[in-house]
């Protein structure tokens, strides 16, 4: 059944029993694609590090045996009221037999009768013109969420819930330098801010001088320097931070384009 981010949303807030056994999302963000599934396994209650409730099939399992993800989930392990299964290492990057291999794998499970399972299924890659995408979306019992990269409308949000799910805010300038050097895929996304949240300690602001401090990806300090020389019209200052970018072996080019959004920015 084809879900939107709404739906995935509105059947996490209803009991488990009422959810469909088998939750899909696909797409080009694998970030995504892990979040969301972990969103599921957190909301079914089902702790991951209950031997006897929550079991990871990998990749290599399914090659081996295309039978041992219907065989695990007709089992309901000892002393667990209810089973999780996660599969993982299934993605778009897969040759056509590998992909074939998987697909009957997991179709074949929805040939038989599913009681207190669930499995969850991050398929990162995948599009919505696979054959397994296509046949899992006709399914009833199947919800199959298709994401997509986070456009610069979104990111902005999804910086701030982020920061905020450690217990920290994005001061203006240290938002924008995420803005700038940050790119659509959500697990490196979550990973920076991550970075940036624990190296700031106790402090509940996150600033910009504490993102050039940590992200990998951040330019030069010299170049915020330069334009804070340029936008104060400080000459020598301007000089001074210029000798400092060429003895670091900056491009010229990316310190133009840098000084153009920051002149940008002062005449909104």
């Amino acid at each position: 059944m084809k879900w939107r981010l709404s739906d995935l949303q509105q059947t996490l807030r209803r009991s488990p029993d009422e959810w469909p056994n088998v939750f899909v999302v696909f797409g080009d963000d694998a970030g995504q694609c892990s979040a969301h599934i972990d969103a599921v396994v957190k909301a079914s209650g089902i702790a991951p590090d209950d031997p006897f409730a929550y079991e990871k099939i990998g990749l290599d399992s399914l090659l081996d045996s295309s039978g041992i993800l219907a065989e695990s989930a007709g089992t309901l392990s000892f002393g667990a009221t209810r089973k999780l299964i996660r599969l993982t290492g299934v993605s778009g990057n897969l040759t056509k037999t590998q992909q074939a291999a998987v697909s009957d794998a997991i179709l074949s499970v929805l040939n038989i009768p599913l009681t207190d399972v669930l499995i969850v299924c991050p398929l990162p890659g995948l599009d919505a013109k696979s054959k397994l995408v296509r046949e899992l979306e006709k399914a009833k019992n199947v919800g199959c969420l298709r994401i997509f990269p986070d456009s610069a409308r979104d990111l902005p949000r999804v910086l701030n819930e982020l920061a905020s799910s450690h217990g920290k805010r994005l001061s203006r300038g240290a938002m924008q330098i995420l803005l700038d050097n940050l790119g659509a895929d959500r697990a490196i996304t979550a990973l920076e801010v991550e970075k940036v949240c624990l190296y700031v300690g106790e402090r509940e602001e996150v600033t910009e001088t504490d993102v050039l401090a940590v992200l990998a990806a951040a330019p030069s300090v010299n170049i915020f320097k330069l334009c804070d020389a340029v936008g104060n019209r400080d000459r020598a200052a301007v000089d001074t931070h210029l000798a400092e970018l060429w003895n670091e072996g900056e491009d010229g080019n990316f310190v133009l384009l840098m000084l153009a959004r920051h002149l940008e920015r002062l005449a909104e």
